[in-house]
């Protein structure tokens, strides 16, 4: 469990940091492809490990809301989402190093990278939440870091529809 807090961190600590290196885009997608490839890997080690049936990690909070407290768990199940996540999560940060430096001068790296990272740490605590509170927390919080990617390029009117429309019909499902 302490892999997927420690996954968590970088991925929160690596998106704000690209953020914060905006004006940057070549360090801001070192960064932000760096923590994200860094959270992938390690999350993965402890999902991998779970999906073989080798270890089930729970982690209470001291924080309780309504119908419990809030807590992570990674079983095999919660494995079988958070594998895949770090996966692709990964092989997508390489890619769109690449395509954030050079699309629009890199003007949007550090805010993409933000609101990436963000994302992944946000999937993570769905895959792995044992309380709906929390589970409806990273939910939403994973819906307004994917509305921030979709609008990165917000300069164009049909992005900002598309962003408008994701937003809309991602809270009515």
């Amino acid at each position: 469990m302490s892999g997927l807090l420690a996954a968590i961190a970088v991925w929160l600590a690596g998106g704000l940091a690209s953020w914060l290196a905006r004006r940057h885009p070549g360090r801001a997608s070192v960064i932000g492809a760096g923590a994200a490839l860094v959270g992938a890997a390690l999350a993965a080690g402890p999902a991998y490990r779970a999906l073989a049936g080798h270890h089930v990690a729970l982690l209470g909070g001291g924080w309780s809301v309504p119908y419990g407290a809030l807590s992570l768990k990674l079983d095999a199940l919660a494995a079988a989402f958070l594998l895949p996540t770090c996966v692709v999560g990964a092989l997508c940060a390489v890619g769109g190093a690449g395509a954030l430096r050079t699309h629009a001068g890199g003007a949007s790296a550090g805010a993409g990278f933000a609101a990436y990272n963000a994302l992944l740490a946000s999937m993570a605590i769905v895959a792995t939440a044992t309380n709906l509170v929390l589970l409806l927390m990273a939910w939403e919080a994973m819906t307004l870091t994917s509305f921030a990617l979709v609008v990165s390029e917000h300069d164009a009117r049909a992005v900002r529809r598309a962003g408008f429309q994701y937003l809309v019909f991602s809270h009515l499902a």
